[in-house]
């Protein structure tokens, strides 16, 4: 006939047990459940910075390259007068806008660049003065 232990009863030692000097191994404590992981952050609107012009910098009528500054493989556009944007060209670590300025007055231009987030980084309004003045020789 088996005899039975009761459950306060500590276990017997194994021989295995007997040899480890630092006794029998404890039982390990199950794992704590994992906290959900947190949503992940928004992505930020890349910064966007425009170089060329100059605010209040005087150009001539015609043919000018709109510099513009932005981390590579984003979407860079430009306004000008408030009018709707338009895509700029990736070149040379630079954004470019080729401008044709008809004319002479003030032209205001911003920039903005987009990421593929749903937010843009907009540059501040900068106001350029178009003057037709004759070539100096």
């Amino acid at each position: 006939m088996a005899v039975r232990r009761k459950k306060t009863e500590t276990p017997a030692l194994s021989p295995l047990d007997v040899l480890n000097v630092t006794g029998p191994k404890k039982a390990k404590a199950p794992k704590a459940a994992k906290a959900p992981k947190a949503a992940p952050k928004a992505a930020k609107a890349p910064a966007v910075v425009l170089e060329y012009p100059q605010s209040g910098e005087a150009v001539r009528p015609g043919h000018y390259a709109v510099r513009i500054a932005a981390k590579p493989e984003v979407v860079v556009e430009l306004s000008v007068d408030g009018g709707p944007w338009q895509p700029c060209r990736e070149a040379v670590g630079y954004y470019w806008f080729d401008w044709a300025p008809a004319g002479s007055g003030e032209h205001t231009l911003v920039a903005r660049a987009k990421n593929g987030s749903p937010r843009y980084a907009t540059t501040e309004e900068r106001t350029v003065l178009v003057v037709d003045t004759p070539a100096s020789n």
